[in-house]
């Protein structure tokens, strides 16, 4: 049985579906391009708004996880300007994705335990 947790994040996940789809048909379709720069960079900067998470007082993006949502916005025709803002934030994610990995080799090698 799930938990509450469990179905909040089940039912996010379908309405992040739902909204690529229905954004395939509107914004990237039929939409007025005049708008679909803002539309879309929009529609980028919500999909890593779905991974901002707070401990301790502090806010970070957990950017490994929005990789996976980058990857699934890459697939879509997007204005020249929001493509830029996707491949800065990708670029971004895969640097800190890389920093995590060598971080970790560094702990694994002084003998530390790693902690992610």
């Amino acid at each position: 049985m799930r938990s509450v947790d469990e179905w909040k994040k089940a039912v996010l996940d379908k309405q992040w579906q739902d909204s690529i789809v229905g954004l395939e048909n509107t914004i990237f379709a039929k939409f007025d391009p005049r708008m679909q720069e803002h539309t879309q960079t929009l529609l980028i900067f919500r999909s890593l708004e779905r991974h901002i998470k707070e401990k301790d007082g502090s806010t970070f993006i957990d950017l490994s996880k929005a990789l996976k949502d980058i990857e699934q916005l890459e697939s879509l025709p997007l204005h020249p300007k929001a493509q830029n803002a996707l491949n800065i934030f990708k670029e971004l994610a895969l640097t800190y994705e890389f920093m995590q990995k060598l971080s970790g080799a560094k702990a694994l090698r002084a003998g530390q335990v790693m902690e992610l």
